[in-house]
C-alpha cells in the first residue's frame, strides 16, 4: 500500500515531523546561537554559588549512576549523563519535565555542568554549546572540589544497600 501525499509532495508518514519552511515554537529552537569559539567558563565553587544562587542556573550532573549512588549528588542537580546530554535536552519542555522532574533551562539560562573530577563535564559542556546554550559553565574539579569546600549535597539512601549494577 502505497502511502499518500499530502498536497506538498511528501508522504503522510512524515506527518509530525519538521520540514523546510515549517514554523517553529521560539522555545524549541534558539532564534541565535552562541559564539562557538569562545571558550567555555571554568566555574570556581565560588563562581558556580553565585551563578546557582542567581536563581536561573540549571545544575546538571553528567556522572554515571553508579557514581551518583555511591557518592550522592550536588543539591538540586539533574543527573543526564554525558552521552545523553544530546537526546534529553532535545526533548520537548514537557517530556524534559516528565523524564526529569525539572523545568527545561531556556537557551539564555544558566548552566552548570559538572562530573566526578571535572574531565568530563567539558564533553557535555560543549554539546550543550553546540544546541545554542549560551550560558554554560564547568564546575572546576568537580563534584570533589564541591565536597572539599563544603557545598550542599544530598547523599542517596541506596548507598547503604549492595548496588549489583542492574536496575
Amino acid at each position: 500500500m502505497a502511502a499518500s501525499s499530502n498536497g506538498k509532495g511528501l508522504s503522510k508518514t512524515y506527518r509530525g515531523c519538521l520540514r523546510p519552511g515549517d514554523p517553529v515554537e521560539s522555545d524549541t529552537l534558539p532564534i541565535e546561537t552562541p559564539d562557538l569559539s569562545t571558550p567555555i567558563p571554568i566555574l570556581s565553587f565560588d563562581e558556580a554559588n553565585d551563578w546557582l544562587n542567581g536563581g536561573h542556573a540549571f545544575l546538571v550532573d553528567v556522572r554515571e549512576k553508579i557514581q551518583v549512588l555511591n557518592l550522592g549528588r550536588i543539591k538540586f542537580s539533574v543527573r543526564i549523563p554525558v552521552y545523553k546530554i544530546l537526546q534529553s535536552f532535545a526533548l520537548g519542555d514537557k517530556d524534559f519535565f516528565y523524564k526529569f522532574c525539572a523545568h527545561k533551562p531556556g537557551y539564555h539560562d544558566q548552566i552548570v555542568v559538572y562530573c566526578q573530577s571535572g574531565l568530563v563535564a567539558p564533553a557535555g559542556a560543549a554539546k550543550l554549546r553546540k544546541m545554542g546554550y549560551f550560558e554554560v559553565g564547568i564546575l572546576a574539579g568537580g563534584y570533589k572540589n564541591w565536597i572539599a569546600n563544603g557545598g550542599d549535597i544530598v547523599p542517596c539512601p541506596e548507598r547503604n544497600f549492595h548496588f549489583s549494577g542492574f536496575y
